[in-house]
């Protein structure tokens, strides 16, 4: 792995990128779903920082030039494709048999294909993600 500057910030490049990749965002899915509890309190922790950072006007100049970056945006496919705002809800202590539980209730759901599509145009509404 190397970084080399874009626009003033760092890029990450990965050797052998697709194998590499799919292997730390494996990781990543297993970290979330075997110690849930740390995950949060992790995710939680670096949310407080940012949001105590972004309230400096050194925070504030570096979320304005965030906010335009295309890795950003990017890196939200992935916050939102292992549902990380689940793990900021201080109220949800859901552990993966209540995460199998939900699923199985699901799947167990005749409407769940329109469930699902609703969640979907219910996230591309509020600009969430994006279809194209």
């Amino acid at each position: 792995m190397d970084t080399q500057p874009t626009d003033s910030l760092p890029r990450l490049v990965i050797a052998e990128e697709n194998e590499t990749l799919a292997r730390l965002l494996r990781e990543g899915q297993h970290v979330l779903l075997r110690y849930p509890q740390a995950a949060r309190a992790l995710i939680q922790a670096f949310v407080v920082e940012g949001r105590q950072f972004a309230a400096t006007p050194e925070g504030q100049a570096w979320q304005a030039r965030l906010a335009q970056s295309d890795l950003v945006r990017r890196g939200r496919f992935i916050w939102d494709a292992y549902s990380v705002d689940a793990l900021l809800d201080s109220d949800a202590d859901m552990l993966p048999s209540a995460w199998l539980d939900v699923i199985l209730a699901a799947v167990a759901n005749p409407d769940l294909e329109s469930i699902l599509a609703n969640l979907v145009v219910d996230e591309v509404r509020h600009g969430n993600l994006s279809l194209t």
